[in-house]
């Protein structure tokens, strides 16, 4: 069974959602409200204190994923078949069948600074519809949102030194490693070290690997024999935030040394800077992955 195609097959994209937004849906078709123009707004009801701002993302998944929503006939018997739709009038999956997406979207613009209470997206649809469409756009805003968020505020507390999102190998999957770089650029990152994502500049670092398989004379030549751009170290975002919050520097950059900031913070991107590792231990990756919130 290949499982990641799933997305990709744009009939089976009306069963990208929660089952409940589906009964609902029926209980509209029912209720004959199927025609009834409603209005949803997707929004961050407050942020916490020294989270002062979002950046907005994830604008342009969600519009290819209304324009591309239909329900395909295998979709349709899958849902028939559920007992809970057992009572479902027999013109809901007449209706389903013919769905596609016919509402209004107001958003704003990706890249944006948006604040708590203010509408991200707002959907201006028939009640079905606008229900169906309700999980896709609050998965894919809330997550790009939140990448491109902390990536900016990185950014800001990088001062002018270029960040890098180097995210993949923490992320919840590939495809949201793919969207967090492209989120990660939004937000003010100068690229990505995830190679799939080639839309953005791509960057590296020297590999945790060339130092285990070689004995330290020859890792210090091959060091040598590098590039000083290849030479440089990655080092997590999390680090330089937090050894500026221990500076007493945190009131500049709205961020405060607590364990929700580092937590967040340790997989969202990385810094290149120039220092290069002489006697210096090296610094060590940090493999604790942020969860997205909604």
């Amino acid at each position: 069974m290949r499982t990641l195609d799933a997305l990709d097959d744009a009939g089976r994209s009306g069963i990208a959602t929660d089952l409940y937004e589906l009964t609902m849906g029926a209980a509209y078709f029912d209720a004959g409200l199927a025609p009834t123009i409603g209005t949803f707004e997707l929004f961050v009801r407050q942020l916490p204190e020294n989270r002062s701002f979002l950046v907005a993302a994830g604008l342009a998944q969600a519009v290819e994923f209304l324009l591309a929503m239909r329900f395909d006939g295998r979709s349709i018997d899958y849902l028939r078949g559920l007992p809970v739709f057992s009572r479902a009038p027999a013109g809901f999956w007449e209706y389903l069948a013919g769905l596609l997406f016919t509402g209004d979207v107001h958003a704003i613009p990706e890249g944006t600074v948006a604040f708590a209470g203010e509408p991200l997206v707002r959907v201006r649809a028939p009640l079905i519809e606008a229900q169906i469409v309700e999980t896709f756009l609050l998965a894919t805003v809330n997550h790009q949102t939140l990448v491109a968020s902390k990536a900016a505020r990185v950014v800001q507390a990088a001062a002018g030194k270029g960040v890098i999102e180097f995210g993949a190998r923490r992320a919840h999957g590939f495809p949201a490693a793919l969207f967090a770089a492209r989120a990660a650029v939004i937000g003010g990152c100068i690229g990505t070290s995830n190679t799939l994502a080639g839309q953005t500049p791509t960057r590296g670092r020297f590999p945790s690997t060339r130092f285990c398989w070689s004995t330290r004379t020859t890792r210090w030549r091959a060091r040598g024999a590098l590039p000083p751009s290849a030479r440089r170290w990655a080092v997590s975002a999390s680090t330089v935030a937090i050894s500026w919050c221990s500076a007493g520097r945190c009131a500049r950059f709205s961020t405060t040394p607590d364990s929700r900031t580092r937590s967040s913070w340790r997989a969202a991107t990385s810094t290149r800077t120039a220092s290069r590792p002489s006697k210096r231990r090296r610094p060590r990756s940090i493999s604790t992955a942020s969860a997205p919130t909604s």
